[in-house]
């Protein structure tokens, strides 16, 4: 209250409190309102039509009306609930002055303002729904671009289902079921079963490996995958039940009988060891039973056995074995070896490991049979029974395959019981997640085991895999965390002065979107990063604030009183001032730096005042005393970057010595008629004014100079702005570099220094080439990941960064794609006919990209460029596994292999291995090069 009081209030700061109502009637000379973070749940600014500049960010408000605010320049309404924003009458609203990120928004209406171009980054964001964690902005039906001219049209918004994939796992079984991608709200339906497992019969899915989760029968319908989050993956693991057989004893020559009718394949069943008799010869007795009726003893009698068929309804026939009773010292010893096996029971071991105790013990008796020394006898028993003993159970079976994958996933399975997930080790922790993952969910479990037989492999890695399913689970959120902060791409990990204004939303997304992964994923995320998004976070916002305020208060002059001298003060305080409050490095130094700018603006004098107070000469040294000029020192004693600093007094520039002129060099391109002047400058600074001709569709230029892996060319854009080109290769002589028109460039080195890669890896010059292009980023935290495996959607926006990013015309209909980061690349590669998904509808963003894949992608890539594709060879003739190339990639790989871009190792190809990040930069590399040189026959 007492706000009305003040009627000609100009500027209003009430930010950061708990206002919930506010009424601004009276205050109708207003022309700036800062009330950012407050409760306000509507506000009428009608009366207040002078106003240059809102900031209503982090309110309650479900409407704003701002048809009356024909001044305004800068409007900020990000993290409210508004759903729909016209902006008509706004013509005066400039480019980076109006965000409304995070907000129920539905449509907007832009004015018809020629001048204005709207990022679309300022809007694009809203907030999640159920489902649905992105929108997608649409103008008459078609997504809108990156930039946006405001020519009166209508924005609208429609949410983009989040993605999910369902994945299958034999859990214990063998064979394959191809994973469902889809997005949410689609309806899958469970496919019927393709795995086998000897001794089972399928009994239906099951979110768990153990049978406790949520189950699912073959054809059942689900609906509500994706709802958890964008990029959800689910496991439904197959649930056995074993199958049902009988067990007939035959006499065997003796007499008597037993059976057992529905023995359950996992059932533990107790032999015969009385009941049975043969009368045939003097001295018989039972001594075991066997498979056959000729056969040796293979169970003990009264052992237990467990799993004798694996056929449902079979009937087992076991044969008793009649033995003579030994007298003397041979039956002393063989009474001895037949206790001591039959203290074994088949149960305890596998198929392969009983098939081998048994021989152990026929194998003994055979031998005491054929001594004649008793000490000989004690010999055969001691070696025999140790041999027995030395014999894997089944328990031991379980623990070797348990400990040989802890031991080879120790250092990710260490990290599933804190939040170990940062910028510097996502990349890493998303690759062993993902590799121990896979491994428990699919058949990577048995390469654990010394076992051959694939029955016992079976029935020992599904007793592993259920033991594990904590384990399994936690991988699986682990992943998904660490997928989260690799798309961060090292945001978190900015240096706080180079921080923008214009990243306010950039960072506010990414701490909203924190804020919104279930917590088993969150857990598994250090503190510290959400901590360093907030800081960077606050501190764009800071500067987004400043920098409103300046130019609020610059456009607040009347420049008509001042001189031309005291307009160009002004604009230069005003700049330096914004440049000062962009490169700080705390919210402190971003208050101090837009005081200052605002003092500086202050003090110059309009044209009356400057009679008496005349404003000083800019010294030919350098720029003004604010400490932020380009050339040398200030004139009133502040430093500049270009020199030392001022004295405060007007003084002589010291006389530089004679420059060495720079010397130009003329070439022309007999074959296109394109003319490049090439400067290098005293220093060594190499540019050059590239001429072609109308008519020329694109040409490659050489331009000498030294070159090194991180070289680059920079083009000069008419207005000042600067743009690397990618199509550019390093020559032994300099650079060749592929243009579409004429040009002005510079040679500049762009290196980029990566902790995880050394100087002497075989990955190093390309991971300089891809990064010092921009078309690799790092993964946060000074690293690059070279071993990371590519994904699709990598691949496909490194692909779409080369070409320089262009806009595509359509979107494309993929079932599992939404508006992240990579969909533009996927929207331009559908359309330029470089990729066409899996043929199912989905493009599988997240799944790593195998070498053929790639060389398809370069391919295509390569004729939509007009490169020449033809091959002269067959891959048989070159490579032992090309039998292995899919058909659909035979051209692309015969072609990447004859160019040099995929070369194999050992005469092999690998055409279904994965791709690294550093193998990925290098075909990269290869591929640019083979632009550069194909080019110049190309435009001829």
């Amino acid at each position: 209250s007492g706000i009305e009081l003040f009627p000609n209030l100009r500027s209003l700061n009430i930010s950061n409190n708990r206002i919930t109502a506010l009424d601004l009637s009276q205050n109708t000379g207003l022309t700036w309102l800062y009330a950012a973070n407050n409760q306000l749940a509507s506000l009428d600014l009608n009366a207040n039509t002078k106003l240059q500049g809102v900031d209503l960010s982090g309110n309650r408000l479900t409407t704003l009306d701002v048809s009356k605010l024909t001044e305004l320049g800068y409007l900020y309404v990000d993290f409210n609930l508004l759903t729909e924003l016209d902006l008509s009458a706004n013509t005066k609203l400039t480019g980076l002055g109006f965000t409304a990120t995070n907000n129920n928004l539905k449509t907007i209406k832009l004015p018809n303002a020629p001048s204005l171009t709207v990022d679309r980054s300022n809007f694009a964001a809203q907030n999640p729904s159920t489902g649905y964690e992105k929108v997608q902005w649409l103008q008459d039906g078609s997504p809108v671009g990156e930039r946006i001219q405001a020519s009166g049209q209508t924005l609208t918004s429609e949410g983009v289902a989040n993605a999910f994939t369902l994945s299958f796992s034999a859990n214990g079984g063998r064979g394959s079921v191809e994973t469902i991608s889809g997005s949410y709200g689609q309806e899958v339906t469970v496919p019927q079963n393709g795995f086998t497992r000897y001794g089972y019969t399928f009994s239906g899915w099951n979110t768990q490996a153990n049978g406790l989760g949520y189950a699912y029968q073959p054809d059942a319908k689900i609906t509500d995958l994706g709802k958890k989050y964008d990029g959800q993956r689910v496991t439904l693991y197959a649930q056995w039940t074993p199958i049902t057989y009988s067990i007939t004893f035959d006499a065997n020559g003796g007499s008597g009988s037993a059976s057992e009718d529905s023995v359950s394949f996992d059932q533990k069943v107790t032999l015969p060891n009385e009941g049975f008799t043969n009368d045939t010869e003097e001295n018989l007795t039972l001594a075991g039973w066997a498979s056959s009726a000729e056969g040796p003893v293979l169970y003990a009698a009264g052992s237990q056995v467990q799993g004798l068929s694996g056929d449902a309804g079979h009937t087992v026939t076991l044969y008793a074995v009649w033995a003579l009773t030994a007298e003397g010292e041979q039956a002393t010893r063989l009474e001895s070896l037949a206790q001591s096996f039959a203290a074994y029971s088949s149960s305890d071991y596998t198929t392969e490991d009983w098939t081998a105790l048994n021989s152990i013990y026929n194998e003994a008796v055979e031998k005491i049979g054929q001594a004649q020394e008793t000490g000989d006898m004690d010999a055969i028993v001691t070696t025999y029974e140790e041999k027995m003993a030395n014999v894997p159970t089944r328990t031991q079976r379980e623990t070797e395959v348990s400990d040989g994958f802890k031991h080879a996933h120790q250092e990710v399975l260490g990290k599933l019981s804190g939040s170990a997930v940062n910028a510097a080790n996502a990349a890493d922790l998303l690759q062993k997640a993902g590799s121990a993952h896979d491994t428990l969910t699919g058949e990577g479990l048995k390469a654990f085991s010394e076992l051959s037989n694939e029955e016992d492999l079976e029935a020992v890695t599904a007793s592993v895999l259920s033991s594990l399913s904590t384990e399994t689970s936690q991988l699986e959120n682990l992943r998904a965390a660490a997928q989260w902060v690799v798309n961060l791409e090292g945001i978190s990990q900015k240096a706080m002065s180079e921080v923008r204004s214009t990243d306010v939303e950039t960072y506010r997304s990414a701490a909203e979107g924190y804020t919104s992964l279930p917590s088993e994923q969150s857990n598994h995320i250090d503190a510290s990063l959400s901590t360093d998004l907030t800081d960077r976070q606050a501190l764009a916002e800071a500067k987004r604030s400043a920098v409103s305020e300046l130019s609020t208060a610059y456009t607040g002059f009347d420049l008509s009183l001042y001189s031309e001298k005291g307009k160009a003060a002004l604009e230069k305080a005003h700049t330096d001032g914004a440049n000062a409050v962009e490169s700080a490095s705390s919210t402190q130094a971003v208050t101090t730096a837009k005081e200052e700018a605002s003092a500086k603006m202050n003090a110059v004098p309009n044209a009356e005042e400057e009679v008496s107070n005349p404003i000083p000469d800019e010294p030919s040294g350098g720029g003004s005393g604010s400490g932020s000029g380009s050339g040398g020192g200030g004139s009133s004693g502040g430093s500049s970057s270009g020199g030392g600093s001022g004295s405060g007094e007007d003084t002589k520039p010291e006389e530089k010595p004679e420059e060495t002129p720079a010397e130009t060099t003329t070439v022309t391109d007999e074959k296109t008629g394109t003319v490049t002047q090439v400067t290098t400058s005293a220093d060594g600074k190499v540019s050059a004014a590239v001429t072609v001709p109308q008519g020329v569709r694109s040409v490659t230029v050489n331009i000498p100079c030294t070159a090194g892996d991180s070289t680059v060319a920079v083009l000069v854009h008419a207005d000042g702005t600067r743009e690397i080109l990618t199509k550019v290769a390093r020559t032994a002589d300099g650079l060749a570099l592929r243009l579409d028109g004429s040009a002005t460039v510079e040679i500049v080195d762009n290196a980029k220094s990566f902790g995880d890669v050394a100087d002497n890896a075989w990955f190093a010059s390309s991971v300089q080439f891809a990064s010092s292009r921009d078309l690799f980023n790092g993964t946060g935290n000074g690293a690059f990941a070279p071993e990371v495996d590519m994904t699709r959607s990598m691949v496909v926006t490194v692909l779409h960064r080369l070409e320089g990013t262009p806009d595509a015309t359509g979107n494309t209909s993929f079932d599992d794609l939404n508006s992240g980061w990579y969909s533009e690349a996927v929207d331009w590669a559908v359309e330029a006919g470089i990729t066409t998904g899996n043929g199912n509808g989905s493009f599988l963003p997240d799944e790593s990209i195998t070498r053929e894949s790639l060389a398809v992608m370069l391919y295509r890539y390569a004729n939509t460029l007009g490169l020449n594709t033809k091959t002269t060879g067959a891959l048989d003739d070159r490579f032992q596994d090309a039998g292995n190339v899919s058909d659909w990639a035979k051209d692309a790989m015969a072609w990447a292999a004859e160019q040099g871009i995929l070369q194999g190792s050992n005469d092999q190809l690998r055409p279904n291995d994965d791709t690294s990040r550093a193998e990925v930069a290098t075909m990269l590399m290869r591929f640019v090069s083979l632009i550069t040189e194909q080019d110049a026959e190309l435009a001829e």
